[in-house]
């Protein structure tokens, strides 16, 4: 529902740490950890994790303001990091 820069950020959990979104050419990229994979686009604000590495989804939610405020993946909840926010 949104541009594909909207929800590119920084995201953290308190037990795995922080989860990156970038995008290039129109695509979102995951990065968490050592694991790194294209995001394919599903519906609205879900994605997939293509099969043959974990496969499942990606989905965004959004706060009052429309704009990604975390992204849920892999049974986990990572809540985004403002930009210019401290680490």
């Amino acid at each position: 529902s949104l541009p594909v820069d909207a929800y590119t950020g920084a995201y953290a959990n308190p037990a795995y740490g922080e989860a990156k979104i970038s995008s290039s050419a129109g695509q979102l990229h995951l990065e968490w950890s050592s694991f790194r994979v294209n995001l394919e686009h599903y519906h609205y604000d879900t994605f997939l994790i293509p099969k043959g590495y974990v496969g499942g989804v990606v989905q965004f939610k959004l706060n009052a303001q429309g704009q990604a405020a975390t992204l849920e993946a892999l049974g986990q909840t990572f809540h985004r990091i403002p930009p210019g926010a401290a680490r």
